[in-house]
């Protein structure tokens, strides 16, 4: 804060170089210098209303068809989880009726197990990349929209993820 002639005082901001990649020389940049930049690095990814819309339709038309091959695949892993459990419940009862010893019954078993293991955690795999996908694409859509505006108004957290959709450190130098 510095106390100006006149009686009131201001507040200037200035932001520097974190020197990550070490050997920067440049010095600090005002705060709205720094904003002009990104406002100019911002045009660059702003997706405009049309464009915005259009995205929204496109991501809900692969949703439809990812939605249909997703189920498609579902079916035939609980398809095959069914019967990889019928398979474990009648070797169960072959113990029971004395048709297997203990011995048999615990290789057989051990190996269906872990194919039942492998086909859930496919399964769950598959279920976390449509939710992935679906986030992923979502946000930047709609981080991207009127990116420059929500700059301008947003909070911190709101910048910071702006900054994040289009990549960690933009390229900022002074003037």
């Amino acid at each position: 804060m510095k106390n100006l002639k006149n009686g009131t005082s201001a507040i200037y901001t200035y932001y520097h170089c974190t020197k990550k990649k070490g050997g920067c020389k440049q010095g600090g940049v005002k705060e709205n210098e720094l904003f002009e930049q990104l406002d100019e690095i911002l045009s660059q990814y702003e997706l405009s209303d049309e464009l915005y819309s259009w995205g929204v339709k496109a991501i809900k038309a692969i949703g439809k068809d990812e939605l249909t091959l997703r189920n498609k695949r579902q079916e035939l892993q609980f398809g095959t989880i069914k019967e990889i459990q019928k398979r474990l419940d009648t070797l169960l009862n072959n113990l029971e009726e004395g048709y297997l010893d203990g011995e048999t019954y615990a290789e057989r078993s051990k190996v269906l197990q872990e194919q039942l293991a492998a086909v859930q955690k496919r399964q769950e795999e598959a279920a976390e990349r449509a939710r992935n996908w679906y986030e992923i694409v979502g946000v930047t859509l709609e981080r991207l929209n009127n990116a420059s505006e929500k700059f301008k108004k947003g909070d911190l957290k709101l910048r910071r993820d702006i900054l994040l959709t289009i990549g960690y450190n933009p390229l900022l130098v002074d003037r």
